[in-house]
């Protein structure tokens, strides 16, 4: 059975942003090389965004730009670093140029997003996607934001312990195999915890 290909989907919309590259071993695979492959990963997050209705290669690029930055801001903010001036730059340009206010819905945690601007669909879809950047590192959950270095993840998740090191079970497994088989013929491979 073939893996799909968006199921870790569902994390805070910035983790969900950022982890649209995939390692596989220690390669990157980029999961965004088309516009076919932008709808299809909007579709699944369209209950959290607004899809524009014209998705082309303009729009992947300027999507691709902004993961980028993304990338850049969370690798600095998982190990210590000041956070680089040119992605906090493009990120607050995008958010200006399309700002939205939240607005209660009658919902218990509920909201929705209220345009301020008269951008078009593409640089709103950009400009929240950018303010989920913002809300992620600077939210309540900053702090958890972590990297998984397990070969063939590659992905930022938050943690749910302190002492948990990749993001789940299978990332663990796969690690400790990978580990396994890199100790010398003839040499116990002794404990472990993770």
């Amino acid at each position: 059975m073939a893996p799909v290909k968006w199921d870790w989907l569902g994390d805070p919309l910035a983790l969900d942003l950022v982890n649209t590259i995939r390692r596989r071993g220690w390669q990157y695979t980029e999961l965004i090389g088309s516009p076919a492959d932008l709808r299809e990963w909007l579709g699944r997050e369209q209950n959290r965004l607004t899809v524009p209705a014209e998705v082309d290669d303009e729009l992947v690029t300027r999507f691709l730009a902004l993961r980028e930055h993304g990338l850049d801001l969370l690798r600095a903010a998982t190990s210590g670093q000041p956070l680089p001036a040119e992605a906090v730059a493009a990120v607050n340009a995008l958010i200006l140029a399309a700002p939205s206010a939240r607005l209660l819905t009658g919902e218990p945690g509920g909201y929705r997003s209220q345009p301020v601007t008269a951008a078009g669909p593409a640089q709103r879809l950009l400009g929240d996607l950018a303010a989920a950047l913002v809300d992620l590192l600077t939210g309540p959950d900053a702090s958890e934001l972590t990297f998984c270095d397990a070969p063939g993840c590659g992905h930022y998740y938050l943690r749910h312990r302190p002492n948990q090191q990749w993001c789940g079970p299978a990332c663990g497994a796969r690690a400790r195999t990978d580990r396994h088989h890199a100790q010398p013929a003839g040499r116990p491979a002794g404990r472990h915890h993770d």
